[in-house]
């Protein structure tokens, strides 16, 4: 079954925006911590997500059209991407909505 460029975009877009609530929550949860973890090791923990969010949504938004491009289906490739970054930003427009009202 042969899904729509826009509707792989979409689902690509809210696996990104699942992946970054999720990441939020445990960040929010972790500042209620009490203890106070040294600078050094701070640094290499945000550094270590940054490097692993990096690949997971690196995955999650240009693996896809990547492998539609190997298989020269340039065209194809680019509504995908480009589905998938307009989706980001309704995303973003919904949460700038949420957060404002």
């Amino acid at each position: 079954m042969k899904k729509h460029p826009i509707f792989i975009g979409f689902l690509q877009a809210l696996g990104a925006a699942l992946y970054v609530v999720i990441i939020a929550a445990v960040m929010y949860g972790l500042d209620s911590v009490e203890t106070v973890p040294s600078i050094y090791l701070s640094m290499i923990t945000v550094l270590l997500l940054l490097v692993f969010s990096a690949a997971v949504t690196g995955s999650l938004i240009f693996a896809y059209p990547a492998v539609l491009a190997v298989r020269k289906k340039i065209k194809q490739a680019f509504w995908v991407l480009g589905s998938t970054l307009g989706w980001m930003v309704i995303f973003l427009i919904v949460f700038l909505l949420i957060i404002l009202v």
